[in-house]
C-alpha cells in the first residue's frame, strides 16, 4: 500500500506538471488524486499501522496494534484523504476549491496538534508515519491556500467574472 501512496503521488506530480505545460491530462491528475485519497480515507488505519494490505482482515494483525493508534490513525486518513480532495480542487481551478481546502487544512491542524503531542510522549512509529504525510502534503496545501486565496488579486479577469455571478 505504501508502493500504490507514492506511485499515485508522483502520477498526480507529473500529470499536473505536463498540465502546466498545456499537455491535457487532467483525467490522470484527477484519477491518480482521488484513487490517493481513497487509500487515505479507506485504509489510513492500516496503512498507518504499518499493516500490509494483505494481511487487513487477518486478526494476528491487529496484536501488536493499540487502540488509540487505530483512532488517530483513522482521523489522520480522514483529513489526509480530505487534503488531497482539496489539493484537486486547487489543480483543476473548481468552484469552491478554497472553501474546500480551508476545511481540510483546519481538520488537518487539530489531527497535526494531537499526533505532535503523542508522538512527543510516546514516540511510536505510527505518529511518526502520520506526521511525515501531514508535512508533505499538509505543506503543500498550506503554500497553496495562499495562492488560492491571492489568484483573484494574481488574475483581474477573475475577479471581474467573479463580480458579475455575484446577484
Amino acid at each position: 500500500m505504501k508502493k500504490a501512496e507514492i506511485i499515485l503521488a508522483l502520477i498526480a506530480i507529473a500529470a499536473f506538471i505536463m498540465q502546466l505545460f498545456l499537455v491535457p491530462l487532467s483525467t490522470l491528475t484527477v484519477l491518480s488524486l482521488l484513487l490517493l485519497s481513497i487509500i487515505y480515507y479507506g485504509f489510513g488505519f492500516a496503512l498507518f499501522n504499518g499493516i500490509r494490505f494483505r494481511k487487513i482482515f487477518k486478526k494476528e494483525s491487529y496484536k501488536e496494534v493499540n487502540t488509540g493508534h487505530i483512532i488517530i490513525a483513522v482521523g489522520a486518513g480522514i483529513a489526509l484523504g480530505s487534503t488531497v480532495v482539496g489539493l484537486m480542487f486547487i489543480f483543476q481551478n473548481w468552484l469552491g476549491a478554497g472553501m474546500m481546502l480551508l476545511s481540510a487544512l483546519s481538520i488537518l491542524i487539530i489531527v497535526f496538534i494531537i499526533t505532535l503531542v503523542l508522538f512527543l510522549i510516546y514516540k511510536s512509529n505510527v505518529y511518526a508515519r502520520i506526521l511525515k504525510r501531514i508535512f508533505i502534503i499538509g505543506g503543500i496545501a498550506f503554500l497553496l491556500s495562499f495562492y488560492q486565496t491571492n489568484r483573484v488579486i494574481l488574475n483581474p479577469e477573475l475577479h471581474q467574472e467573479a463580480q458579475k455571478s455575484k446577484p
